[in-house]
């Protein structure tokens, strides 16, 4: 008949009954081999194309970012039981930069890499992440879309610290740090420079 195996040591009694009722075991001990199968199945990764278009059977594959690293949505082994890692994914810098997904089979030595080519573009981001005066409460709460926030600081404060952080790290952030004010109405101006000018 047929026998559902396992990874591994799997066993098969095969029982032998003469015509007097006397049994007979036959034992086949079958050894199942760990998977060798170090494909993906899927790759899908935000806001970029790929090119070519994903195939399990294509390493290699070119594409444009102005994001300092790639956000995969999905990355999807055809074996189950395959790992995988992302090599590389972090701190583009501008032009070429190369992501690689190495996928580990089962068997824990069958190994296959999918390589991006990866050509980062300087960013337009000119957002900030966070916007904040040490020890006092801006007005509105930070938003980044939010330009024009109010602050009202005791009359003996003669100085206040800005702390800013922006979206793209690659971006540049000036107006920041220690700042003399004065009695009465004072405009603090932080200035946000995306990456590509």
């Amino acid at each position: 008949g047929s026998y559902n195996l396992v990874v591994g040591s799997n066993m098969i009694v095969v029982t032998v009954t003469s015509y007097d009722g006397i049994d007979r075991d036959y034992q086949i001990k079958v050894t199942r081999e760990k998977n060798t199968d170090a494909r993906l199945s899927n790759v899908a990764i935000s806001g970029v194309t790929l090119n070519p278009s994903f195939d399990k059977n294509t390493t290699n594959y070119s594409l444009t970012t102005t994001e300092p690293k790639l956000t995969f949505t999905k990355i999807q082994t055809l074996d189950s039981n395959a790992t995988y890692e992302v090599i590389g994914n972090d701190n583009f810098k501008l032009g070429e930069n190369i992501v690689t997904i190495k996928v580990t089979a089962e068997d824990g030595v069958t190994t296959k890499e999918y390589v991006f080519n990866v050509t980062k573009n300087p960013g337009n981001n000119n957002n900030l992440a966070s916007l904040q005066i040490e020890g006092y409460t801006l007005d509105p709460i930070f938003d980044k879309t939010t330009t024009l926030y109010m602050l009202t600081v005791p009359n003996d404060v003669k100085t206040v610290n800005v702390i800013a952080q922006p979206e793209d790290l690659n971006a540049t952030v000036t107006g920041t740090g220690s700042v003399t004010i004065y009695t009465g109405e004072n405009q603090l101006l932080v200035e946000v420079t995306s990456e590509s000018g």
